[in-house]
């Protein structure tokens, strides 16, 4: 292999047999995968929404999605790895999902326009970093663990291995 300093993509394709039986599928399910889609897809539907007319509809959307995922979550973690994805899920579900259903009900005082400049501040972070979020966000410690010992320095590894005294 030459390495010429570009970044190359190497796509590996596998074929992987379906199955129709639920409680397999359940069994099997990566509740990191399917928390972080999750929130991907909430936070991409909520960035194209920009009239007000279409939050109503926005917040009906992303309480759908979220209840479907943890309603899903909830019946499949059954080993603790699963348990721990699903608590992750729950935690960062609760986050967006109290940024985007939040009432803007400041009325009534001087500061209210700064107050909900302010929620639309945290409101477009939470967004954003839900877009963006990686499914590190959501795997369990032992996942964790066991992805930074795949992912370290492989040079730095093998100039370690390869030091002579």
């Amino acid at each position: 292999m030459i390495l010429d300093g570009c970044r190359y993509l190497r796509v590996i394709t596998k074929r992987r047999l379906l199955t129709t039986d639920r409680s397999e599928a359940e069994a099997k399910l990566d509740a990191a995968v399917l928390g972080l889609n999750t929130m991907q897809q909430t936070a991409k539907l909520a960035l194209q929404t920009k009239d007000s007319k279409a939050m109503a509809t926005l917040k009906q959307e992303v309480k759908k999605k979220l209840v479907a995922a943890d309603r899903l979550l909830s019946k499949a973690a059954s080993s603790m790895t699963q348990k721990e994805e699903y608590y992750n899920f729950v935690e960062q579900a609760k986050e967006l999902n109290d940024q985007l259903l939040d009432d803007d009900s400041d009325s009534g005082s001087d500061e209210a326009p700064v107050k909900s400049k302010t929620k639309q501040d945290k409101k477009a972070k939470v967004v954003f970093k839900m877009k963006n979020a990686s499914k590190d966000a959501f795997l369990s410690g032992t996942r964790k663990a066991v992805n930074k010992r795949e992912n370290s320095n492989a040079a730095m590894t093998e100039m370690y291995y390869d030091y002579t005294f």
